[in-house]
C-alpha cells in the first residue's frame, strides 16, 4: 500500500526504513540495560524509529511524553506504521483526555501520549493549610530583597504506574536537575526507557547529568556536583567585590561522556542549512537614539516616559528589541510595545523581499519578540497579505488551524517566535524561505527553527534564508557567538569526536 510520509507529504510508495535507521532500531532492541539515549539530529526519523522499535518489541503499554502539539504526528506515525492497527490516546485536560488518563493510571493496555507540561503539572501542587490555603515562605531574590512564595509539593501521580516503554521526547526540556520537570522525570519508571533529543543537554553541558541520571541511575553519580567535577570544563568568573565563582563552559573532553553511556545512538542529520544571506540595515534615527541610550545608560525615554533596565540579561533582550522598531512604553504597566505608526528599518527592508524578490512565495519569519511578531503581522495584513502569528500564546487548537490553513494555501506568511522551534512538522511541505528579524538567546532554538523548514520535502533544494542584521549593534556579534556555541554543542554529541581529533593531530 502506498504511504504518504506524515511529515514530508512525499509519496514514497511502501514505507522504507533507511540503513542507518535500521541499525539504530536493532541497536535499541539489543540493549541489555533497557535504557537508551538517542541523540539523532532533526529530520533523521526519531519518531519513525521509536514507533518501529515499539511495534517490533510488541509493547502493549507505551507512554510517549512529548511536546503537546506533536500528538497528531505521533498518532499518525503509529497508525501508518502498524497498518492502522495501533492507535494512540492523548492524555490532556479535556473530558476525553481525562478518561484516557484514568485508563492509563488503572494500568489499561494501549499506547498513550501526554504533553510534558501537563505531565509535570499533574505531578505537583503547593503545600496548603487545613483550610486549603497555600502556605507561603520567604525567598531571597538576586537583588537581596525578600518575597513570599508558595511551597511546591510532589503528588507522585505517576510513580506507581510503569509502562513497558516510556519515551521522553525532546528530553532536553527536562534536563535541568533543579527543576520540577526533572524531578518528575526521574520518578518515571518503566521496563524500557528511551530519551530522545538531538541536543539532550540544551544550551549547557552541565545539564547532560539530568537525562543520563534518569536513564542510568546505577551508573551515574547521584551527586550532580560530583558528576560535574568529573566531566565538566569550568572557568573562574570574577564577581563584584573581588569574589569569584565557577562557570561550566563545556565538556572536558568533547564526546567522552556519551561514549561512556551504555547505549547512545546518533544519526547525523546531513548537511547543515546553508548560511544565511546577511542583509545589513541602518537603524532609523529614533531607533538609534533608543539603542544607544540603553546601551550606555541602561535608561532611555519612550514616548515621553523614562524607561530603565536593571539586569544585564534584560538589557541584551531589550537591545535586540530596539533594533526591530521604535519602542513605546505603557506608563501604567511598564510594558514595551510598538505603536501602530512605529518606524522599523527591518520592516522597511522586509517588504521588498516579500513583495518583489519572493513575490507569491510562502515565507516564515523569525523573531524573539512576541510583541514585534504581532506588530509585523498587523503591518503585513494592512498591506493586503494573509498572515498568522505562531507563538506561545496560541492554543493547540489554534495551532492546528494555522497549520491546516498554511497547507491549504490560505496563509502566505507566518511570523513565529521560539515556539516554532520545537515539535513542529509539515510546514516545509509548501515553504522553503525564511527571514530572521531577530535571533534567540538559545543557539539550539535558532538552529531548530531553521531546521523546521530546511528538512526533507519536495522543495528543499530551493531553500533560502535571509538574516536582517542591524548595523553597529549586538545583532552581528550575537550571530557569531551563537554559531560557535552551536558548533561546540554538536561536537559533544558525536561519539567519535575524540577519535577524529586524534587523527587530525
Amino acid at each position: 500500500m502506498a504511504k504518504i510520509h506524515p511529515y514530508t507529504g512525499i509519496d514514497d510508495g511502501e514505507l522504507r526504513i533507511r540503513e542507518d535507521q535500521e541499525w539504530q532500531i536493532e541497536r535499541w532492541m539489543s540493549e541489555p540495560t533497557q535504557a537508551i539515549l538517542c541523540g539523532s539530529d532533526m529530520d533523521t526519523g526519531k519518531t519513525l524509529c521509536t514507533v518501529e522499535f515499539a511495534l517490533r518489541m510488541n509493547f502493549t503499554r507505551v507512554l510517549i511524553v512529548g511536546i503537546k502539539d506533536t500528538f497528531d504526528g505521533w498518532r499518525e506515525c503509529a497508525m501508518e506504521q502498524s497498518d492502522f492497527f495501533q492507535d494512540m490516546r492523548n492524555i490532556d485536560a479535556t473530558k476525553h483526555g481525562q478518561a484516557n488518563m484514568a485508563a492509563y493510571l488503572r494500568g489499561d493496555e494501549g499506547w498513550f501520549f501526554i504533553g510534558q507540561q501537563y505531565l509535570t503539572a499533574k505531578d505537583w501542587d503547593v503545600k496548603r493549610d487545613k483550610d486549603g490555603v497555600p502556605i507561603l515562605k520567604k525567598k531571597r531574590k538576586p537583588d537581596k530583597t525578600w518575597i513570599e512564595v508558595k511551597q511546591p509539593i510532589r503528588l507522585k501521580t505517576w510513580d506507581n504506574v510503569n509502562p513497558q516503554l516510556l519515551v521522553y521526547d525532546e528530553v532536553h526540556i527536562a534536563a535541568n536537575s533543579k527543576t520540577g520537570n526533572w524531578k518528575t522525570l526521574v520518578s518515571l519508571e518503566a521496563e524500557w526507557k528511551l530519551g530522545l533529543s538531538g541536543t539532550f543537554y540544551g544550551n549547557n553541558f552541565v545539564n547532560a547529568f539530568g537525562p543520563a541520571r534518569w536513564l542510568y541511575p546505577e551508573r551515574i553519580d547521584a551527586s550532580a556536583y560530583v558528576w560535574k567535577s568529573k566531566w565538566c570544563l569550568e572557568e573562574t568568573v570574577r564577581l563584584k567585590g573581588g569574589k569569584t565563582t565557577t562557570k561550566v563552559i563545556g565538556e572536558k573532553n568533547p564526546g567522552e561522556f556519551v561514549a561512556s553511556l551504555p547505549c547512545f545512538t546518533s544519526i547525523d542529520g546531513g548537511p547543515e542549512a546553508p548560511d544565511a544571506e546577511v542583509i545589513e540595515v541602518e537603524l532609523l534615527p529614533e531607533q538609534r537614539r533608543i539603542y544607544t541610550e540603553l546601551e550606555k545608560n541602561l535608561m532611555t525615554w519612550l514616548n515621553g516616559h523614562p524607561y530603565a533596565i536593571e539586569w544585564p540579561v534584560a538589557l541584551r533582550t531589550r537591545l535586540r528589541t530596539a533594533t526591530l522598531g521604535s519602542l513605546s512604553l505603557d506608563p501604567e504597566t511598564q510594558a514595551i510595545y510598538f505603536a501602530d505608526d512605529a518606524e522599523s528599518t527591518k520592516l522597511n527592508a522586509l517588504y521588498p523581499i516579500l513583495e518583489r524578490r519572493w513575490a507569491g512565495e510562502k515565507v516564515v519569519m523569525c523573531t524573539d519578540s512576541k510583541v514585534f511578531a504581532r506588530h509585523t503581522a498587523l503591518k503585513l495584513t494592512a498591506r493586503g497579505h494573509s498572515v498568522a502569528v505562531y507563538s506561545g500564546d496560541e492554543t493547540p487548537k489554534q495551532r492546528t488551524e494555522i497549520k491546516e490553513r498554511w497547507l491549504a494555501g490560505e496563509l502566505q506568511y507566518l511570523v513565529a517566535t521560539s515556539a516554532f522551534s520545537t515539535g513542529v512538522n509539515g510546514y516545509q511541505r509548501v515553504c522553503n524561505k525564511i527571514v530572521t528579524l531577530s535571533k534567540f538567546d538559545s543557539g539550539i532554538h535558532n538552529r531548530q527553527f531553521i531546521k523546521r523548514i530546511f528538512r526533507t520535502s519536495p522543495i528543499k533544494d530551493g531553500f533560502e534564508h535571509i538574516y536582517l542584521s542591524a548595523k553597529d549593534t549586538k545583532d552581528s556579534g550575537q550571530y557569531a557567538s551563537l554559531e560557535l556555541q552551536g558548533a561546540a554543542m554538536r561536537m559533544s554529541l558525536r561519539k567519535d569526536a575524540m577519535r577524529k581529533a586524534a587523527q587530525a593531530a
